[in-house]
Order: structure tokens, then C-alpha cells, then sequence
């Protein structure tokens, strides 16, 4: 029996292993922008743990606008340096544990437990960094959204019902 190695000359093999990410962390992180790409977001949000304080968790959703313009007039090598200097001021402008990704194109995607003061505040640092690049002139769509911290016990209170617990119509009903 042939084996694939014996088929194949070696700078093939060498050109394959060369595409094959060498670890874990590779294939994780976008080679461009050094920001988790969508596998690694979804990675990186498997492990949040829920948050045991007055904290919520944010959503920032960013596109640049107009990205295609800049990729049409000054080409794709100009287009490729505002998406690593995007990544490099959305970085700089949130807290180091919030997970930052490129989910695709110019599209930008932050994760992080804060209040929502907090996450108002960022979006504004984020928006502020984006627009304070070197030309060409870049600016973005910034999207929040916001998920409240709510243990399940504190739900279940709130809808009226406790597992193991009567409430106080049911023990003073009369017979």
C-alpha cells in the first residue's frame, strides 16, 4: 500500500502543516486583527460565569461604516490596517477581561460584565477611539444590548413561585 507521504512531495506536506493551526489558541484568534474570531468568541462565552453582584452582562455590537468605500478607493491592503487599528482602540477602550471579536468583515462584537452605566460609558470610549484614527476617516454603528443578572431563585421570587415554599395566599386561604 502507497501512504499519502510517500505521494506527496515534501513542500506539500510543508504547505499543509503550514495551513493547519498549530495550537489550539491559532485557530481561535483571527490572524489579521489578533481578536478572537467567531469560534473564539464562542469559546471565550462558554466560560462566563454568571455574575454574583449588581453587574449585567453587555453586548456591543460594532460595524464600521462605510468599509467597503475604503477597500474600493484606497484597496484592501489600507482596508486590512483600519480593521488592525480598529481591533487595537476597541481594545484599548474596554476592560481587559471583556472578550473582544471580529465576527466577520467589519463587523465587531464586545462581551462584559458591567453595569449599564458602565456599558454606556464604554460604547462612547469605543465610538470616541474608532473616530480619533488616522485618516482614512472611519466611523462606526454601535449597538448595546443588556441581559440583568437574576439568580434563579431571585426569578422564580419575582414570578411569585418558589419551589418548596407556599405562598402567602396559599396558607391563609380559607377552607
Amino acid at each position: 500500500p502507497l501512504s499519502l507521504h510517500a505521494a506527496l512531495p515534501p513542500s506539500c506536506l510543508q504547505f499543509g502543516y503550514w495551513l493547519v493551526p498549530t495550537s489550539a489558541v491559532d485557530s481561535l484568534v483571527g490572524p489579521l486583527t489578533d481578536v478572537a474570531n467567531r469560534r473564539g468568541f464562542e469559546h471565550h462565552c462558554r466560560g462566563l460565569a454568571p455574575a454574583r453582584s449588581a453587574v449585567s452582562l453587555c453586548a456591543i455590537a460594532i460595524d464600521l461604516d462605510a468599509f467597503k468605500t475604503i477597500n474600493d478607493v484606497h484597496g484592501q491592503r489600507v482596508g486590512g490596517q483600519v480593521l488592525v487599528g480598529t481591533a487595537d482602540r476597541i481594545r484599548t477602550a474596554v476592560r481587559s477581561r471583556a472578550v473582544v471579536a471580529r465576527l466577520g468583515g467589519e463587523e465587531f462584537l464586545v462581551i462584559d460584565q458591567v453595569s449599564a452605566d458602565a456599558a454606556a460609558m464604554m460604547c462612547e470610549r469605543i465610538r470616541a477611539s474608532i473616530a480619533a484614527a488616522p485618516p482614512p476617516a472611519v466611523t462606526a454603528s454601535i449597538g448595546l444590548a443588556m441581559a440583568e443578572h437574576q439568580s434563579p431563585l431571585g426569578a422564580a421570587r419575582r414570578r411569585g413561585h418558589v419551589p418548596g415554599q407556599t405562598t402567602r395566599r396559599q396558607r391563609h386561604r380559607d377552607p
